[in-house]
């Protein structure tokens, strides 16, 4: 059903008045191509959308589910997105 999955997929939605965004991925993520986030950053920066697109090293999906607070990588996140969230505030 490729119209279907056109319709879900967050890059068939880009337009110049999406907000700014913050992608956070684990390279070693499973469930979500990584090139389907990369496709994502590229289209909306093309769309003049501020985006960041971190990729976590050695970090599977749902990375910050489990223990939150002792996890490098999701401390990692909350602190990425703390400094994104700030610089977008100051726009």
């Amino acid at each position: 059903m490729p119209e279907l999955y056109r319709l879900a997929s967050p890059v068939t939605h880009v337009g110049d008045g999406c907000p700014p965004t913050f992608l956070i991925q684990g390279s070693q993520d499973i469930v979500t191509p990584i090139q389907a986030t990369h496709d994502l950053a590229d289209k909306l920066r093309k769309n003049g959308v501020p985006c960041v697109n971190l990729v976590l090293p050695w970090t599977a999906h749902g990375f910050d589910l489990v223990f939150p607070r002792i996890s490098p990588p999701a401390q990692s996140a909350i602190y990425d997105i703390d400094r994104f969230l700030a610089v977008i505030a100051e726009s």
